[in-house]
């Protein structure tokens, strides 16, 4: 074989390689012409109930995530409170409560005391300020 037959062959692989290629097209083409053909024989309810069902898988789906989602809370909550749950919630909340008034006690005790201390403060300076006149007047 000579160099122009080597050159002969490469071409018509090339040539072949573009017909295949075109005629893949044409197929794709050619199905995509046979699919929208019968997507127009289809009748308005059937586009209705192919709506519907994918709602329905997309619904199903959405809805399991969801009950999966609040098994997991579920084992968290009795994870942390196994015994019995409702009177470990009320304690809980008891407690939260409980600790709630304390600081609101305790803030209140602080202010008490600073107004007793500002009180005594005042109460020195006018025993003080009794004494200079009483000193000044004699």
């Amino acid at each position: 074989m000579g160099p122009g037959s080597m050159f002969y062959q490469a071409r018509t692989k090339e040539s072949g390689q573009s017909q295949n290629s075109k005629s893949e097209e044409a197929n794709s083409k050619s199905i995509f012409k046979q699919l929208t053909r019968h997507l127009h024989v289809i009748p308005a309810s059937m586009y209705l109930l192919i709506t519907l069902i994918i709602l329905l898988i997309l619904l199903f789906i959405s809805s399991t995530y969801l009950v999966l989602k609040l098994d997991n809370i579920q084992e968290k909550v009795e994870f942390v409170h196994p015994a019995n749950p409702l009177t470990d919630w009320q304690n809980l909340l008891h407690t939260q409560s409980s600790k709630k008034i304390q600081e609101f006690l305790n803030t209140n005790l602080e202010q008490i005391s600073q107004v007793r201390d500002s009180l005594e403060k005042l109460s020195h300076f006018l025993h003080a300020e009794s004494k200079r006149k009483d000193e000044s007047a004699r």
